[in-house]
C-alpha cells in the first residue's frame, strides 16, 4: 500500500500503476534507471481507488477495512496522497495524508476522528506500523531513488514472467535508519515496469516482509497491480489489498490533499 514501494501502493502502495514499454529496452537500462522508469510509470494526473484491506492473523482469524485511495501529481517527480478508512466503525474517518518533497523529508499528518486532531508522522516514528497492518509509514510514503545505490542480481521467473531481480540499499546511515531496512530486493516486470515482489531485509539483514503483487490488469492505457499481500515472516501476520474500483484523471482538487480536508473525516 505504500508509495515507498516505487507506486506499487499507497502514497505510492495504494495506486499501484505502470505503462508498457519495449521490453528490449527495459532489459538494456541499468538498475537504478529501471528503478526510476517503474517509480515514474504511475504518471496520470490522479487516481482514485476503493479497496478492501484484510488483516489476517498467524492463527487465522480476519479483520476487514473499507479503504479510499487519492493521488495527484505535484509534478513530473513528485505526488500526494491521501488514505481514507471508511470502515468498521472504530476507524472510519481515519485518514494519512503524504505531501512528497525534493531534497527533503516528505510531510505526513495522521488524523483519529477519536481524538479530533492530527498528528504529524516524525522521523522516528516512520517504521512504526500504520494502523495495525503490515505496512509501516515508510513503506507508506514516496521512495527517494537517489538515496540508494543499486545492484543487479539478474533474472528470476515469477508466474512464467521473466522478472529483473535488483537489490537497493540504502546509501547513508540516515536513510537506513529512518527506512528501517538495510536492504530491499525487487523483482520488476521490465515489460510492464510494475514490480512482482518485495523482499525486506531489517536492520539486522534479516529478510523480514515479503510483499507479493498479482492481478495485473490493464486499465486503460496502464497496468494495475489489483491485489497486493504484505507478510511480516516473524510473526505471521499478513495484509491484503484487494483493488476493486478505480477511477483516473477525475480533476481532483487541490483542497482535498489538504490538513483541514483530513481532518474532515469524510
Amino acid at each position: 500500500m505504500g508509495l515507498r514501494l516505487l507506486r506499487t501502493g499507497s502514497a505510492v502502495v495504494l495506486c499501484c500503476l505502470a505503462l508498457a514499454v519495449d521490453s528490449s529496452l527495459a532489459e538494456e537500462l541499468t538498475p537504478k534507471e529501471l528503478m526510476r522508469r517503474v517509480n515514474r510509470a504511475n504518471r496520470t494526473n490522479d487516481a482514485r481507488r476503493e479497496l478492501t484491506m484484510t488483516l489476517v492473523s498467524n492463527k487465522g482469524s480476519e479483520r476487514k477495512r473499507k479503504v479510499v485511495t487519492w493521488r495527484k501529481k505535484l509534478s513530473e517527480e513528485l505526488d500526494k496522497t491521501l488514505v481514507r478508512f471508511l470502515s468498521p466503525g472504530d476507524i472510519a474517518g481515519t485518514g494519512l495524508l503524504t505531501i512528497e518533497k525534493e531534497g527533503m523529508d516528505d510531510d505526513q499528518w495522521l488524523y483519529l476522528p477519536a481524538l479530533k486532531k492530527t498528528r504529524r508522522i516524525s522521523a522516528a516514528d516512520r517504521t512504526d506500523s500504520f494502523m495495525g497492518t503490515d505496512f509501516t509509514y515508510e513503506d507508506m510514503s514516496p521512495l527517494k531513488l537517489e538515496e540508494y545505490d543499486y545492484k543487479d542480481k539478474g533474472t528470476e521467473k515469477i508466474e512464467e514472467v521473466v522478472c529483473r531481480v535488483i537489490e537497493m540499499i540504502p546509501s547513508t546511515d540516515k536513510r537506513r535508519r529512518e527506512g528501517g531496512y538495510a536492504r530491499t530486493v525487487s523483482w520488476v516486470d521490465p515489460r510492464q515496469l510494475v514490480a512482482r515482489r518485495v523482499d525486506f531485509y531489517d536492520l539486522q539483514n534479516v529478510l523480514s516482509k515479503t510483499l507479493t503483487l498479482a492481478k495485473i490488469n490493464k486499465h486503460g492505457d496502464v497496468y494495475m497491480a489489483d491485489q497486493m499481500e504484505m507478510t511480516t515472516l516473524k510473526t505471521g501476520h499478513v495484509t491484503t489489498l484487494l483493488y476493486e474500483k478505480t477511477e483516473l484523471d477525475v480533476g481532483l482538487e487541490d483542497d482535498l490533499f489538504t490538513e483541514r480536508e483530513l481532518m474532515r473525516g469524510r
